[in-house]
């Protein structure tokens, strides 16, 4: 039995090496060949608008109040100084009556708002 011989086992990679390489050029080959005939008027067309978002402004009241009538809409251009919104003034000017109590006019000012 010493005397069998052990099949050779061949370590080369040279045969893993050029199948590699033709497959990876066919593979280039292949999207190259479809990149440079491809229709690009088939693809997929929808219709869509661009909005830039930082066209979008807040506006807030500082003090904070009911809005009691609003001007513009959604998508309205605005001039600089155009009125946008109508606060409700009669909360506000009672908060400033509460707040202000040695005034004597105030309290006139809020029995005649309050009637």
């Amino acid at each position: 039995m010493a005397d069998e011989k052990k099949p050779k086992v061949s370590t080369s990679y040279a045969a893993f090496m050029i199948f590699g390489g033709i497959a990876v050029l066919l593979g280039f080959g292949g999207l190259g060949v479809w990149a440079a005939t491809a229709r690009l008027d088939s693809a997929v067309i929808a219709l869509g608008r661009v909005v830039v978002e930082s066209n979008r402004k807040t506006i807030q009241h500082l003090e904070g109040g009911i809005v009691r009538q609003i001007f513009v809409d959604e998508s309205d251009h605005v001039k600089n100084g155009e009125v946008l919104v109508e606060l409700d003034v009669e909360l506000s000017v009672l908060a400033l009556c509460v707040v202000d109590l040695e005034n004597t006019g105030c309290f006139t000012l809020l029995f005649a708002l309050a009637a």
